[in-house]
């Protein structure tokens, strides 16, 4: 690269300048005679006016360089035209703004068919349809509750196409292996359960009190079945939206194993057997408050008591009252008979008193509870005291 001293010779601006001035002053610097010499105006392709602006480079004649071009000491110096670059970058603009009219146009009809330009369109599934065949039930916990026992369940339709549940009997059991736990009928009328395809949904079936027999704590491996009535309410195959999460049986159905009072029955009994540990440990030769006493065949309170509405009586008072324990007489020696259920609070003393007052305090009259011990060697006599 040519260093300062070689730099092209400066030329007043303020007056013309003709050839053989021009040439002088560079003479030394630039041999015309060659390659690099100037064009004449006709091998330029133009008069010397094309040459702008004039007052930056005056009015120069003879050289006639070409148009946009400027000869110096190192050679031929591009000068870009004004008007070119205008033109290339309105150019650049119209190319980006089709280019973004493209993009809006591809993303517009992504956003409206899912699918991009050449691209093949995405399958959507189908919407689900009834299935002909009950779905698959798993429970995933049993919890107790004022309402009655709420089995929390997986559903998953048996049909390649999802389900659409809408009957009016929607019967579903709950068993522990051969043990009956709960039974109901769900009218899913106004609360369809939709199962997409492929998909599984949740809900909640609550049984209550007289539709289940089984509190939770004897409930080791729970076992859901569906049995829809083929009833259904409307809505079959058409655009449904799933309905409530927690629903609520409507009617009992016979259980699976046994008749109602069988299943009650088991119940009772394993319940007082889970029952016995605790009130050996913690209740016996104590006084407690005794809350219930019944046996099937018992006339009382306008009713002819069954085994069903005695387990559904005990498990009324468990969720009502803290640490409520169920005792067969016939485990004990300070009942009259051997063959009654006793519903007995875990509230125990050395006195009879603080029963009474229990009792007193929970608003509970001389027929309906009082003071009681239980045990396992002393007799009947005087293990009973009565409210006043």
């Amino acid at each position: 690269m040519p260093n300062s001293d070689d730099a092209v010779p400066k030329v007043n601006l303020e007056k013309p300048v003709g050839n053989d001035d021009l040439r002088g002053q560079i003479a030394g610097k630039v041999n015309l005679s060659k390659s690099a010499t100037t064009p004449s105006g006709s091998e330029a392709g133009g008069p010397a006016s094309d040459l702008r602006p004039a007052s930056v480079f005056g009015p120069v004649s003879g050289l006639n360089p070409p148009p946009g071009y400027y000869g110096g000491g190192v050679g031929v110096v591009d000068v870009p035209n004004r008007s070119m670059r205008l033109l290339t970058v309105a150019g650049l603009l119209v190319v980006a703004a089709v280019a973004l009219f493209g993009i809006v146009i591809l993303a517009t009809k992504h956003s409206a068919d899912g699918t991009a330009t050449g691209s093949p369109a995405v399958a959507r599934p189908a919407p689900a349809q009834p299935c002909a065949t009950p779905p698959e039930i798993a429970v995933h916990s049993l919890v107790m509750s004022a309402s009655g026992l709420t089995a929390n369940v997986e559903l998953t339709a048996s049909c390649d196409s999802g389900d659409v549940i809408t009957d009016q009997h929607f019967g579903v059991t709950v068993t522990d292996g051969s043990r009956d736990v709960a039974a109901g009928a769900f009218d899913l009328r106004a609360d369809p359960i939709v199962i997409p395809q492929g998909g599984t949904v949740e809900r909640a079936f609550t049984f209550p009190p007289g539709m289940f027999w089984r509190t939770s704590e004897l409930v080791s491996s729970a076992e859901a079945t569906a049995e829809p009535s083929g009833s259904a309410g409307g809505g079959g195959g058409g655009a449904v939206s799933n309905g409530a999460t927690t629903l609520i049986a409507a009617q009992p159905i016979p259980p699976r194993y046994a008749t109602v009072d069988d299943a009650a029955l088991s119940s009772l009994r394993d319940l007082a057997a889970v029952d016995r540990g605790a009130v050996a440990r913690a209740l016996e030769n104590l006084w407690v408050p005794q809350i219930s006493s019944k046996r099937p065949g018992l006339v009382a309170e306008g009713l002819e008591w069954s085994a069903a509405d005695i387990l559904r009586e005990h498990l009324s008072l468990r969720e009502r009252y803290s640490d409520v324990r169920l005792v067969w007489s016939g485990d004990w020696s300070t009942f009259n008979g051997p063959d009654w259920w006793v519903t007995v609070v875990g509230e125990a003393s050395a006195d009879p008193e603080s029963a009474i007052r229990w009792c007193a305090r929970n608003g509970l009259d001389a027929d309906h509870c009082y003071a009681k011990v239980i045990s396992s060697t002393r007799g009947v006599e005087g293990t009973t005291i009565l409210q006043k």
